[in-house]
Protein backbone atom coordinates (compact mmCIF):
# COMPACT_ATOMS: atom_id res chain seq x y z
CA UNK A 1 0.00 0.00 0.00
CA UNK A 2 0.92 3.38 -0.66
CA UNK A 3 -0.12 6.94 0.00
CA UNK A 4 -1.66 8.91 -3.01
CA UNK A 5 -2.58 12.00 -1.37
CA UNK A 6 -2.79 13.51 1.88
CA UNK A 7 -4.86 16.11 2.63
CA UNK A 8 -4.80 18.59 6.06
CA UNK A 9 -7.00 20.86 7.50
CA UNK A 10 -6.26 22.94 10.34
CA UNK A 11 -3.66 20.40 11.47
CA UNK A 12 -1.08 22.08 13.02
CA UNK A 13 0.35 25.18 10.94
CA UNK A 14 -1.90 24.23 7.86
CA UNK A 15 -4.88 25.73 7.06
CA UNK A 16 -5.46 23.78 4.25
CA UNK A 17 -2.77 21.59 2.01
CA UNK A 18 -2.76 18.67 0.01
CA UNK A 19 0.24 16.97 -0.61
CA UNK A 20 0.43 14.38 -3.46
CA UNK A 21 3.95 12.77 -3.79
CA UNK A 22 5.80 11.43 -6.70
CA UNK A 23 3.86 7.93 -7.57
CA UNK A 24 6.77 6.19 -9.08
CA UNK A 25 9.89 6.96 -7.12
CA UNK A 26 10.85 8.84 -4.49
CA UNK A 27 9.68 11.62 -3.17
CA UNK A 28 11.78 14.81 -1.08
CA UNK A 29 10.45 16.94 0.77
CA UNK A 30 12.82 20.14 1.28
CA UNK A 31 12.05 24.10 2.58
CA UNK A 32 13.43 26.20 4.62
CA UNK A 33 12.93 25.94 8.53
CA UNK A 34 9.23 26.09 10.15
CA UNK A 35 7.79 25.29 6.31
CA UNK A 36 5.79 22.36 7.42
CA UNK A 37 8.09 19.69 6.06
CA UNK A 38 8.25 17.73 9.56
CA UNK A 39 4.21 18.31 10.08
CA UNK A 40 3.46 16.31 6.65
CA UNK A 41 5.46 13.58 8.36
CA UNK A 42 4.01 13.40 11.27
CA UNK A 43 0.62 13.54 9.59
CA UNK A 44 1.37 10.20 7.80
CA UNK A 45 2.94 8.79 10.66
CA UNK A 46 -0.30 9.86 12.95
CA UNK A 47 -2.13 8.06 9.99
CA UNK A 48 -0.33 4.75 11.32
CA UNK A 49 -0.16 4.93 14.93
CA UNK A 50 -2.39 7.50 15.99
CA UNK A 51 -0.21 9.40 17.80
CA UNK A 52 2.38 12.05 17.11
CA UNK A 53 5.94 11.11 16.81
CA UNK A 54 6.86 14.53 18.74
CA UNK A 55 5.12 13.06 21.81
CA UNK A 56 2.47 15.83 21.76
CA UNK A 57 -1.40 15.98 22.62
CA UNK A 58 -3.95 15.63 19.95
CA UNK A 59 -4.72 19.08 21.36
CA UNK A 60 -1.67 21.22 20.02
CA UNK A 61 -2.04 19.27 16.13
CA UNK A 62 -5.58 22.02 15.59
CA UNK A 63 -4.56 25.14 14.12
CA UNK A 64 -4.49 27.72 16.86
CA UNK A 65 -8.40 29.56 15.97
CA UNK A 66 -9.62 26.34 14.86
CA UNK A 67 -12.09 23.87 16.76
CA UNK A 68 -11.12 20.66 14.92
CA UNK A 69 -8.29 19.22 12.38
CA UNK A 70 -8.68 16.84 10.04
CA UNK A 71 -6.03 14.44 8.18
CA UNK A 72 -7.39 12.50 4.97
CA UNK A 73 -5.58 9.95 3.14
CA UNK A 74 -5.87 8.15 -0.07
CA UNK A 75 -3.92 5.08 0.00
CA UNK A 76 -3.82 2.91 -2.79
CA UNK A 77 -7.13 1.08 -3.61
CA UNK A 78 -8.81 2.78 -0.84
CA UNK A 79 -9.27 6.52 0.65
CA UNK A 80 -9.78 6.71 4.34
CA UNK A 81 -9.89 9.44 7.27
CA UNK A 82 -7.94 8.41 10.50
CA UNK A 83 -7.99 10.55 13.09
CA UNK A 84 -8.90 8.94 16.50
CA UNK A 85 -11.37 10.24 18.96
CA UNK A 86 -9.93 11.72 21.72
CA UNK A 87 -10.78 10.91 25.24
CA UNK A 88 -11.40 13.69 28.06
CA UNK A 89 -9.12 11.66 30.34
CA UNK A 90 -5.64 10.46 30.23
CA UNK A 91 -5.58 6.43 29.57
CA UNK A 92 -5.24 4.71 32.77
CA UNK A 93 -1.30 4.95 34.05
CA UNK A 94 -0.87 7.94 31.74
CA UNK A 95 -0.24 11.61 33.67
CA UNK A 96 -2.31 14.62 31.91
CA UNK A 97 -0.61 17.26 30.62
CA UNK A 98 -1.99 20.71 30.41
CA UNK A 99 -2.04 22.37 27.15
CA UNK A 100 -3.39 25.69 27.90
CA UNK A 101 -6.22 24.26 25.18
CA UNK A 102 -9.84 23.15 25.98
CA UNK A 103 -9.90 19.30 26.08
CA UNK A 104 -10.51 17.88 22.43
CA UNK A 105 -14.00 16.16 22.34
CA UNK A 106 -15.54 14.01 19.46
CA UNK A 107 -17.18 15.32 16.55
CA UNK A 108 -19.47 14.22 13.66
CA UNK A 109 -17.49 14.24 10.35
CA UNK A 110 -19.23 16.58 7.38
CA UNK A 111 -17.84 13.86 4.97
CA UNK A 112 -19.63 11.14 5.96
CA UNK A 113 -19.08 7.63 6.61
CA UNK A 114 -15.12 6.81 7.01
CA UNK A 115 -14.07 10.04 7.64
CA UNK A 116 -13.18 10.55 11.44
CA UNK A 117 -11.69 13.59 12.75
CA UNK A 118 -11.99 15.24 16.24
CA UNK A 119 -12.60 19.15 17.63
Amino acid sequence: MSLEQLELTAFRSFAHVRFEPEPQGTTVIAGPNGSGKTTLLEAVAYLGTQRSFRGAPREVMIKTGDDRAVVRASLTGATTTSWSKPSSSPPAGRASRSTGNPPATAAPSPSGPGHRLFA
